[in-house]
């Protein structure tokens, strides 16, 4: 079987000749090295590798070549091998080529960027180029799966472990009961086909309809909360939870963090966060949350799983925060960073057909089922135009519905510009769903065009969406104050337009991010009048831990 392929494309025969030297003795053993220093030959022998069934992994191009320069022939390749990765080359110490390097990997036009090499070897240089190989290999080369799930690809519940399996960063394949590789699998494990989906494990453990407590136990998960006095029980697992988790844990806290999903919260499911400081590439909303999840699990701090939290008392200078199944937990303080779950979208038949085509939030893990197939995305924020463009990778067709006229006015420029490129997205403005069709599976939508009033029934096989959330605070305790959204008061919010003073318990002012409870701190989304991004979670995380600190060194001045 022939090997997979590496393409060089560089007008300098130096350069050309280096860039060649780097890869065949890196990855000479387990790749084909193939090159041309004309763009235009180089779109040639692409086309003959396709018609031959070559696998192009990897495409590496001078930026600045005479005829056709490096962005222009990455778009052209894109069109005849859309799944190789693209990255160009630009010399060592140019400074001049940001703007047109962002302006390439905003598009899409490539992947990535590096300098070329100038030494051998070049461990800058092979960093990049393994990065890519690395990210190629996810998505084309067979991975250990750590849980085979045998279900009905749109029941809901086989949609919420494909999910919850995914944000948690834990290797899964999905085979549809009506497959062959479904039905071999079920006769392998002597399961049927009457009670789905089932999971079976590496270890050949089977799962049949598993809650997820069960299936986190069974994958060695924490379920179950040590029965000790923690010093910060956190209760969420996203931005500002795990940040708050880093720094507590790492300045010696005894510290807990309680999540009944996985971890990484709304911020886990945004395909591409491209503007979050240190990532110049840009990094996957899950990618970023199991690297702070690893980074606090590092520093010791406990993590328990699967069970909600559902009440919140004091008892004395302790804190204790009941869980789901008559279990609880108890602290010296508490950080509530709970977020927000996505608003409902309240039309005919959306909620029946939940996981069934319907999906709340970027469903990362349903992308590729979308391919070749019309999709819809509602919202006009970050977050849907981040699941708009990793949607486009695979789908036939994606149109964006938002109800005001414009995407400025929620939405990040970096994507709109990239949307504007995409030519799959088609944004609609002025535009509502107001009902879904369809029986066991969505089959199709009415629209409603506000500006024009008129509506139209269109066929759609998935509808995403993201359109803000509601803040999950309704198991707290009224003496938690919250505004008339259901948002978290804190610090001077308490004092300032809300209860008077006097109702304040301790003689101090509040702490910043410290609730109307004494002790018990709210930080992210949650929060009152937070802002909602992700890099303001981790920052109001990271604060709150001195708050805690100061409160724990004086908890009654």
């Amino acid at each position: 079987m022939p090997k997979p392929m590496l393409f060089v494309v560089d007008d300098d025969p130096g350069s050309l000749q280096r860039v060649e030297r780097e890869l065949a003795r890196r990855y000479g053993a387990d790749y084909d090295i193939a090159s041309d220093s004309s763009a235009s030959k180089a779109l040639w022998q692409l086309e003959n590798l396709r018609a031959a069934g070559r696998e192009v992994t990897l495409i590496l191009s001078d930026l600045v070549m005479p005829g056709m320069d490096g962005i222009a022939f990455m778009s052209a390749a894109r069109e005849i091998v859309p799944e190789a990765k693209r990255a160009l080359m630009v010399d060592l110490g140019d400074i001049s080529c940001a703007g047109t390097l962002l302006q390439t990997l905003t598009f899409g036009q490539a992947d990535h960027y590096m300098a070329k090499p100038f030494r051998t070897p070049d461990e800058q240089f092979h960093r990049a180029v393994t990065e890519l190989l690395e990210e190629w290999a996810q998505v084309h080369r067979g991975q250990f799966q750590f849980v085979r799930i045998v279900g009905e690809q749109w029941s809901p519940r086989s949609s919420e472990l494909r999910d919850m399996l995914h944000r948690g960063g834990i290797p899964n394949i999905f085979y549809d009961v009506n497959t062959e590789e479904g039905r071999r699998l079920l006769k392998a494990v002597d399961a049927g086909a009457d009670v789905l989906p089932v999971c079976v494990l590496y270890n050949a453990e089977v799962l049949v309809n598993p809650t997820n407590a069960e299936l986190d136990a069974a994958i060695g998960v924490s379920t179950y909360p040590p029965d000790e006095l923690f010093d910060l029980a956190i209760v969420g697992a996203g931005p500002a939870g795990l940040s708050a988790a880093v720094y507590a844990a790492s300045e010696g806290l005894h510290t807990i963090v309680l999540e009944p999903e996985a971890p990484g919260g709304q911020a886990g499911t945004s395909s591409l966060v491209r503007n979050y400081l240190g990532f110049p590439r840009g990094i996957s909303g899950g990618d970023l949350m199991r690297q702070a999840y690893r980074q606090a699990w590092l520093f010791q701090a406990r993590f328990n799983f699967s069970r909600r939290a559902v009440g919140l008392r004091v008892n004395g200078r302790k804190r204790v925060v009941m869980l789901s199944d008559d279990l609880r937990v108890s602290s010296r303080a508490v950080l509530l960073a709970v977020g927000i779950t996505y608003r409902r979208l309240g039309i005919p038949r959306a909620d029946e057909l939940i996981g069934a085509g319907v999906f709340y939030g970027s469903a990362a893990s349903e992308a590729q089922a979308m391919r070749d197939k019309q999709v819809f995305v509602v919202g006009g924020g970050n977050s849907a135009g981040q699941a708009a463009l990793h949607l486009a990778r695979y789908a036939r067709q994606v149109r964006i519905l938002v109800r005001g006229g414009s995407l400025a006015e929620s939405m990040s420029d970096y994507l709109i510009r990239e949307i504007q490129a995409t030519r799959n997205i088609e944004v609609l403005r002025h535009s509502e769903v107001i009902e879904a069709r369809g029986g066991r599976l969505l089959e199709g939508l009415v629209l409603r065009n506000n500006a024009a009033g008129r509506t139209e029934e269109v066929e759609a096989a998935a509808l995403f969406i993201l359109i803000g959330g509601v803040p999950h605070t309704e198991w707290l305790p009224p003496a938690v104050r919250r505004d008339e959204q259901g948002y978290i008061l804190t610090g001077r919010d308490l004092v300032d337009g809300g209860p008077a003073r006097e109702a304040w318990p301790e003689g101090r002012a509040p702490l910043p991010l410290e609730t109307s409870i004494p002790g018990v701190f709210a930080a992210g989304d949650v929060r009152h009048g937070a802002a909602k991004r992700i890099a303001s979670a981790v920052g109001e995380g990271s604060v709150a831990i001195g708050q805690v600190h100061q409160y724990l060194a004086h908890p009654g001045t």
